[in-house]
């Protein structure tokens, strides 16, 4: 895999690989920002989640709840950024695969550093809990209980049902932005957890058992895996994936948001012989791995399952996990712990598939 693919509510960023694909986080994570539907309104306000309208009010939320907020800034150079990542992903340009590390992107780009810190002394000084800065001064992260986001964003935050009966939180009045950071807040994620996962796998009764039958007008069967699945091989030859050879093995991140269990990893890995590369898990926000929701265990595990059945060769699979934030919060650290984390193996590549 030779590229870095990101993808939020439709949007998707891609990017070639790099010495260091970390050092254009900082350009994703604004567009990111933007693409999530929570950004500051010339009043110096915040949008409400669309889904508000669409859902039933089923109570107010538990004020003592407590749930992490990211406060997100503006780059210093955003054009210059963006024509920085387009650069280096450009075969035809002469600065092509003439990257920087996250250090150097973050003081040629980066949010302005007084503005930063500004806005760690306001978090502070209003009771929250800092939990995760960014490489590039772009995103804070903070902690708090609901009362305090309702106080400080002049906001009501309630319970809701939706047409399908899934449950969330979020904002029921437009929050307003202090008026002590509404010159450096471009964005605020986290006053609402109403984007949800959308699990797509198929849960057999055990593993290997018959495929369902075909529904017409579609060619789901055919495989030479079991029950007429597709195998390693086959998925290799439908998507066209050539074989490199003589190249060095690569490390893989993978975001996830909900925990999996190794042993379906093993499972998998065991049964269609594939090779066993270490998969380390990556806690976000202090993130546990507990897995509460079988359907997204389910999920994660199937993007592991592919990572490796794409490309045998890869070196380790790193799956950065946050189950506890909103999506929205869980997929922006999750990003920037990427970028920043010396603990885990430098990834060469990340893969958010979802």
């Amino acid at each position: 895999m030779e590229s870095l693919l990101i993808s939020l509510c439709g949007l998707r960023v891609l990017l070639r690989k790099s010495r260091s694909v970390r050092a254009g986080f900082g350009v994703i994570m604004s567009i990111l920002c933007a693409a999530a539907g929570v950004r500051t309104a010339a009043a110096v306000t915040v949008n409400l989640s669309p889904m508000v309208a669409r859902s039933t009010l089923v109570s107010t939320l538990d004020v003592g709840k407590e749930i992490n907020v990211i406060l997100s800034l503006p780059l210093s150079d955003s054009a210059g950024a963006a024509q920085f990542a387009q650069r280096v992903s450009n075969p035809k340009d002469e600065f092509y695969r003439k990257y920087i590390t996250p250090q150097e992107f973050a003081a040629r780009y980066g949010a302005n550093a007084d503005d930063y810190a500004a806005l760690k002394e306001w978090a502070i000084s209003n009771g929250l809990t800092i939990v995760h800065e960014s490489l590039a001064r772009t995103f804070l992260t903070v902690h708090g209980a609901v009362s305090q986001f309702q106080s400080l964003f002049k906001t009501q935050l309630d319970n809701y049902r939706s047409s399908d009966g899934k449950e969330f939180y979020s904002a029921s009045v437009t929050p307003t932005v202090p008026d002590a950071i509404a010159n450096k807040v471009v964005s605020v994620i986290g006053l609402t957890n109403s984007v949800q996962s959308a699990p797509l796998a198929k849960v057999y009764k055990k593993f290997g058992e018959d495929a369902p039958a075909a529904i017409e007008g579609t060619n789901v069967l055919g495989g030479t895996g079991p029950g007429g699945a597709y195998a390693p091989a086959d998925l290799r030859t439908a998507y066209r994936i050539p074989s490199f050879g003589g190249g060095a093995p690569q490390t893989v991140a993978v975001f996830e948001q909900g925990g999996f269990f190794r042993y379906d990893v093993e499972t998998y890995l065991n049964r269609m012989k594939l090779p066993h590369p270490a998969v380390t898990f990556v806690g976000v926000n202090g993130f546990s791995g507990y897995v509460y929701d079988f359907s997204i265990e389910l999920e994660a595990v199937l993007d592991i399952d592919m990572i490796i059945a794409i490309n045998p060769q890869v070196k380790e699979v790193v799956a950065y996990e946050d189950g506890n934030d909103p999506f929205g919060v869980a997929l922006v650290d999750a990003l920037d712990q990427v970028a920043a984390d010396n603990k885990a193996p430098n990834p060469q590549h990340l893969l958010w598939v979802g």
